[in-house]
Parts: C-alpha cells; sequence; structure tokens
C-alpha cells in the first residue's frame, strides 16, 4: 500500500505481478555470423596465448611416438604368424585408444574452467550458445588433432605397416575422426557437470573402461553375450579399431619373414592371407569376402561420424538446458 499525496485520505495500491511461465530472452542486436567471428576470435586467443599448453601438448605426442616406435619397432621379428598378427593388432588398439585419453582430457581441461563464466555472459545475454558452442569446438579441433596426426604419420611410415598412400589416407581419415569423437565426450561431460573438472575427469573412467574392454582386442566382438553386446554397437572405439584393421589387413598378408605384406599370399606354408586374419578377429571364422570387409570399414567410418554429430548435439542440449532462464511477468 502506498499513501497518495496530501490531497485526500484515500490509498492505491500498486499492481500486482505474477509470473506466467517462462518465455525467450530478449532478442540480441548483433548478428549470428558476427557472434561467431568475435567469439571465434577471443577463444583462438585464449589457446595459443597459452603457449605452454601448447608444447606440452605437442612434446607429450612426441614421446609417445618415440615410446611407440621403440615398442613395435621389432613387430615382425616374429617365428609364428599369430604372434606377428597380435603385435599389428596391439599397434592399432594403441594408437586407437592414444585418440581416446589425450583429446578427451584435454577437452575437459580446456573447456569445463570456462562454463561458469559462460554462464554469467549468457545471464547477460551477450551472446547466443550456438556461435560460441561452434567456435569453441573449431578452435579445439585443430589443437587436439594436429599432435596425433604429426605423430601417428611418423609412426605409420617408421614402422612396418603396409605404406600404401591410400590405406595412410583412410588411416587419418580414423585417426581424426576416433579424436573428434573424443573432443563430442569432452564437451559433454563438461557442460554436463557444470564446469567442475573434477567431476568430469571422475566421469572418464567409467566410460573410457566401457569403450576400452568392449574395443575389439581384448575380446572378439562376435562373442560378446546378448545382453550387453549392444554396448560394443555404439562403441567408436571398436568401430575406429575395427577399421584400422580391415584398412591394414585388406588387400594383404602376414608372412615369415616378411611380416605385414601388399598383395596376396604366396605358395609359402607360412604365409596368412589378411581376409582370413580378419575372419578369425573379427567374425569368429566364419568367412567373408574383400569386398564385404571393405564395405563394413566404410560402414564403421559413418558410424563414427554419426557419433561426433550425436556427441556434439548432446553437448549443445546440455549447455542450452543449463542456459539462462527469463520469466514472462504480467499484471495480475
Amino acid at each position: 500500500m502506498a499513501p497518495i499525496l496530501d490531497v485526500g485520505n484515500g490509498t492505491v495500491e500498486l499492481p500486482r505481478q505474477v509470473s506466467t511461465g517462462y518465455t525467450q530472452p530478449p532478442p540480441i542486436s548483433t548478428s549470428c555470423f558476427e557472434q561467431f567471428s568475435l567469439l571465434y576470435r577471443r577463444t583462438l586467443r585464449d589457446a595459443v596465448r597459452n603457449k605452454f599448453a601448447l608444447i606440452l601438448k605437442v612434446v607429450q605426442g612426441l614421446i609417445t611416438t618415440v615410446i611407440m616406435v621403440g615398442l613395435y619397432s621389432d613387430l615382425d621379428s616374429g617365428n609364428v604368424i599369430d604372434v606377428i598378427s597380435i603385435n599389428i593388432r596391439a599397434l592399432l588398439f594403441f594408437i586407437t585408444i592414444n585418440g581416446l585419453f589425450g583429446p578427451l582430457f584435454g577437452t575437459i581441461n580446456a573447456f569445463a574452467p570456462e562454463v561458469q563464466i559462460v554462464l554469467r555472459e549468457r545471464m547477460n545475454n551477450l551472446y547466443a550458445m550456438a556461435p560460441y558452442y561452434l567456435a569453441k569446438v573449431l578452435v579445439a579441433v585443430p589443437l587436439e588433432i594436429l599432435p596425433l596426426v604429426v605423430g601417428n604419420t611418423v609412426a605409420y611410415w617408421w614402422l612396418k605397416l603396409d605404406h600404401q598412400f591410400d590405406k595412410y589416407c583412410i588411416f587419418l581419415l580414423f585417426t581424426c575422426a576416433c579424436t573428434l569423437s573424443s573432443v563430442g565426450i569432452g564437451f559433454l561431460l563438461a557442460s554436463a557437470t557444470g564446469g567442475n573438472v573434477q567431476a568430469a575427469s571422475a566421469a572418464v573412467g567409467p566410460i573410457a573402461l566401457i569403450f576400452l574392454l568392449l574395443g575389439g582386442f581384448f575380446i572378439n566382438t562376435s562373442t560378446i553375450p546378448v545382453w550387453i553386446s549392444w554396448l560394443a554397437s555404439i562403441d567408436y572405439i571398436q568401430w575406429a579399431y575395427e577399421g584400422q584393421a580391415i584398412n591394414q589387413l585388406l588387400h594383404a598378408h602376414i608372412s615369415i619373414p616378411g611380416g605385414l605384406q601388399h598383395g596376396s599370399c604366396s605358395t609359402s606354408s607360412f604365409c596368412d592371407d589378411g581376409v582370413e586374419q580378419l575372419n578369425k578377429i573379427f567374425n569368429n571364422g566364419n568367412p567373408k569376402t574383400e569386398d564385404e570387409w571393405e564395405a563394413i570399414m566404410w560402414r564403421k567410418f559413418a558410424f563414427i561420424c554419426i557419433a561426433i554429430g550425436v556427441y556434439n548435439f548432446l553437448g549443445y542440449l546440455v549447455w542450452l538446458a543449463k542456459g539462462p532462464k527469463y520469466l514472462r511477468i504480467e499484471n495480475a
């Protein structure tokens, strides 16, 4: 109640205001393109400014490559074909999981501390969510991919793999796709935990453990029980590892001596065709043709690309759910 002036003894009531639910935020005056341009430049400057972290990422990649080359430099020295096959598969699985842990933790550590800052800026309606998220992803992707591509390229041509240029290009495709999937999961975990680095990092353990166990190296995926096999069907580590193995063993053979060689088997009894290896490793001994295995390889790559879109879209949806909400106020 508010007293009126001395003109009279009457009183007036202020109009009562009530909320009638959520409403859309006020419009932003700048265009989406301008928002994206400014946010991209800001994010890129922040990322490049931390030169120590960039140097450390490159050094870490080089150290990993040196260890990889040292371990697998004699992968063809076995006297049994199965030993050489296991060495090749272990190398490919190591390369695959290298695209899991590094990008995953790197994205969480770089993105999570900004979450609360971005939420405050969004509360002030400085920019929309889509331009920021796109700018952040486009800056994070090359910073995570380039060290892995350089290290894996050195390892690919140094170690005794099938050195065909088309196979090298496919090798890089799977490497980059696996890294992008890990970056998407990192954004999703950082968003879901509200920028809590410890909580997001703790969630990596169970997720990575499931991905590794069902990745196809520790167990033949065709023998996994039905009640849990569906997890292997959505495991991008399994898709990347199987794609890398198919790429290397297709149109190739393993022989003693010589190791992995391009082309079909000779008449030597100490030789095993790559397709036969694939049948044993991934299909429980059931035969498939080269064309069928090649179709499977590209299908696995398509699945990884879909996973990249799904993980990033889920991260974006989490951001929208955590964003500011504005109440619609009306007079009663």
